[in-house]
């Protein structure tokens, strides 16, 4: 999981689907919830019934690993370490998923 920063490391045990998510929403909630370990092709209809679905409705987890990518930086910059090329792509990332669901306007401010 080091390829997505502020990744959890997840307690040894079995999680539902609902507690879990795809490598693909990495970048965008890897702080959040535990990864699959590798990346898995389902049809839509199968990942909603296992509670792999993940829709509008989980910005608000998004914006929480957001939060978490902060924090890694402040950590970073008080320390002097340098953060990897997928920190950025993760920053990347995570703010094009909130433009595109135009929580944050074209000035760059907080929508309410």
């Amino acid at each position: 999981m080091q390829k997505y920063p502020a990744a959890l490391i997840p307690a040894n045990r079995l999680y539902p689907g609902s507690q879990i998510a795809l490598c693909e929403y990495g970048y965008l909630i890897a702080s959040q919830r535990p990864l699959l370990a590798q990346s898995i092709d389902l049809n839509p209809e199968v990942k909603k019934a296992l509670g792999l679905e993940f829709g509008v409705d989980k910005w608000e987890q998004v914006v929480a690993h957001l939060d978490k990518l902060i924090a890694l930086w402040d950590r970073s910059v008080s320390n002097e370490l340098p953060l990897s090329n997928n920190f950025d792509l993760a920053i990347h990332k995570v703010y094009d998923f909130l433009a595109s669901r135009s929580i944050i306007n074209q000035h760059g401010n907080w929508l309410k």
